[in-house]
């Protein structure tokens, strides 16, 4: 999950890294919550470190019970420029 203040960027993979979706959604746990599950249960859910991202993640986890990290933001900048992204 890509946390902005507005929207949501969920991409959602398969055990063998194909990606199932990969769209923006409003910032709303519910939506989101019901986007990933049309996809299947998730085994984690990961979450870029920022503002407003960990009252997020708290809610996602308060109401789905799913495992959720926080990536740590220079990771993901790496990641970004990295030709797996």
């Amino acid at each position: 999950l890509d946390y902005h203040e507005d929207t949501i960027r969920v991409c959602v993979m398969n055990p063998d890294g194909k990606v199932l979706y990969n769209h923006n959604q409003p910032n709303d746990v519910r939506r989101v919550a019901a986007v990933i599950r049309v996809c299947g249960q998730p085994t984690g859910v990961v979450l870029e470190a920022c503002c407003g991202a960990a009252d997020f993640a708290t809610k996602l986890i308060e109401r789905t019970g799913w495992k959720v990290r926080l990536a740590h933001p220079g990771y993901v900048r790496r990641m970004k420029r990295g030709p797996d992204k």
